[in-house]
């Protein structure tokens, strides 16, 4: 029991020490941003070793079609801001 109190105590000392990473992203298409964009993802991924259902990379696109070409959702879908159309306001369902 000692051992795993003293991993779980290392584990969150990591993780309390961790800077947050913020990057902009941005070039017209055919640079090769969204290309760039997964490498860093698996980058991360491969240094932090995820588990299972934790978050530790979001990825979000100003537009539809940007957030398909990275495979990942728009800004107003994963804060889920209100959308406004022709004056009215568009929830999200789940």
């Amino acid at each position: 029991m000692k051992t795993y109190y003293r991993m779980k105590s290392s584990r969150q000392l990591r993780l309390d020490n961790i800077k947050l990473l913020r990057m902009f992203i941005s070039g017209v298409g055919g640079t090769g941003t969204s290309f760039l964009i997964v490498a860093i993802k698996c980058l991360v991924g491969d240094i932090w070793h995820p588990k299972s259902g934790e978050i530790m990379c979001a990825i979000v696109a100003p537009t539809g079609i940007a957030a398909f070409n990275v495979g990942r959702l728009t800004v107003h879908r994963l804060f889920q801001l209100p959308i406004e159309h022709e004056g009215r306001t568009v929830g999200y369902w789940v």
